[in-house]
């Protein structure tokens, strides 16, 4: 589980003037499957040659201070990405899970992904999972693929500069229990498939966690998302949401294990501040704004 920042909370990098190059000779493992680095203070890029291994399981570089686009691996076992905490940037590529305008299939790394996260960079651009996107199969038809991404749980993108709506196509992830959006650029509303799964015989995803917060999303707050069977967890402020938080989403008391007041998780400020209200964290405890002769 991900726990959410408190807008006090600034994130530190300790000034380093110099830190250590990536080690190349990583790359002549041919069977190494973990590779975990994680908060090395490692600078500059990814070598091509790590990026070739051909049997990564585990693939965890967060908290350091890599550059570059998003780097393309070959192994086709990859359960975990974790590119998170660094300063990568650019666009992903649209081809990166496949799509309709392209014909290719998706990445065989992410075939078998369990968790994908390349949260606080600074990415931009759109998520590339449009249309049938995503789900083509490895000989590269537009057929849907059972196989492809379907073992996801874990997705976040948060702390980026990504832009453009939420795609719909986040509702195939059938296992995925924590989607992560927030302080980004998105527009539009919340896709329907978050609650109504997609594709024949869907289901509402099981989600433990959704971070919307922080964003430029806009529409209601559905009472679909009451739905969600597993959810504890669901952040919406920060946005240009309108009308009221519906009660049926207030009565499943989230938020708990973030809110300061607990007793706030059985209230609809326990999910966002009414109109005409507002905190330093979007959730109670709110204070009600001053009108225009400041009262």
């Amino acid at each position: 589980t991900k726990q959410r920042q408190r807008a006090n909370a600034v994130a530190r990098r300790e000034s380093v003037t110099v830190g250590p190059s990536f080690p190349t000779q990583l790359g002549k493992l041919e069977t190494l499957r973990f590779l975990s680095l994680s908060n090395n203070r490692i600078q500059g890029t990814i070598p091509l040659s790590v990026l070739k291994l051909p049997n990564l399981a585990i693939f965890d570089v967060s908290s350091n201070d890599l550059v570059g686009e998003f780097p393309h691996l070959k192994s086709e076992s990859l359960r975990i990405l974790d590119l998170s905490k660094n300063r990568l940037s650019g666009r992903l590529d649209e081809e990166l899970f496949g799509h309709p305008d392209v014909g290719r299939y998706t990445a065989p790394y992410l075939f078998t992904l369990v968790k994908f996260d390349i949260s606080h960079n600074a990415f931009e651009g759109t998520i590339p999972l449009s249309g049938t996107s995503g789900f083509y199969k490895p000989d590269g038809s537009r057929h849907l693929s059972e196989e492809s991404l379907q073992q996801l749980q874990y997705f976040d993108v948060g702390y980026n500069l990504f832009s453009g709506t939420i795609p719909n196509n986040i509702g195939n992830f059938q296992k995925l229990s924590g989607l992560f959006l927030e302080h980004n650029n998105f527009v539009g509303t919340i896709p329907k498939s978050i609650y109504r799964g997609s594709g024949m015989g869907a289901n509402p995803l099981p989600l433990v966690q959704l971070f919307l917060q922080q964003n430029q999303l806009s529409g209601t707050i559905h009472e679909g998302l009451a739905t969600l069977p597993n959810l504890k967890e669901i952040y919406v402020d920060g946005n240009k949401f309108t009308g009221k938080v519906p009660s049926s989403l207030c009565d499943l008391e989230l938020n708990g294990q973030f809110l300061e007041d607990k007793s706030a998780a059985s209230r609809c400020d326990g999910i966002s501040c009414p109109v005409n209200s507002a905190s330093r964290e979007g959730v109670a405890p709110c204070r009600r704004c001053p009108n225009d002769n400041g009262v």
